[in-house]
């Protein structure tokens, strides 16, 4: 089977990676992996699939939450860290939820303080790097 990769939106980006996913879907590629910076997706049959993101701030869903979604059209599509992909037929009809609707605002700024400091880290360690090399010459 063919695989087509995509970068990722980041984690806090919900909707764009829903978006992704559905759109993807639609071309009848599926999700089988989300990485930290790509997803990766497999030929399939085009379908309406709906993809729905969670953002879960202990990084697993419990047993009997995932059991209820299978039971409301939902299967686990791919998972990475705290992100969670479910996928949803249209022929099975899934019912929308929501797990993670108290605790989803805290983790998404958590998530975004989380990118800022990296970028800074990164940026100051090449400038810092640079220096260093630069004092050399």
């Amino acid at each position: 089977m063919q695989k087509k990769y995509r970068f990722n939106k980041p984690d806090y980006a919900i909707g764009e990676n829903e978006k992704l996913y559905n759109d993807m879907a639609a071309q009848g590629w599926q999700l089988i992996k989300r990485g930290s910076w790509i997803s990766t997706f497999e030929e399939g049959k085009k379908d309406k699939y709906q993809y729905r993101v969670e953002i879960v701030k202990e990084g697993t869903i419990p047993t009997h939450q995932t059991s209820d979604l299978k039971h409301k059209g939902w299967e686990t599509a791919a998972e990475n860290g705290v992100v969670h992909i479910f996928r949803g037929s249209p022929k099975k009809n899934p019912d929308f939820f929501q797990l993670t609707l108290p605790q989803r605002d805290y983790v998404i700024d958590a998530l975004k303080h989380e990118y800022i400091l990296s970028a800074f880290i990164a940026v100051a360690l090449l400038l810092v790097t640079g220096f260093i090399l630069m004092s050399r010459m």
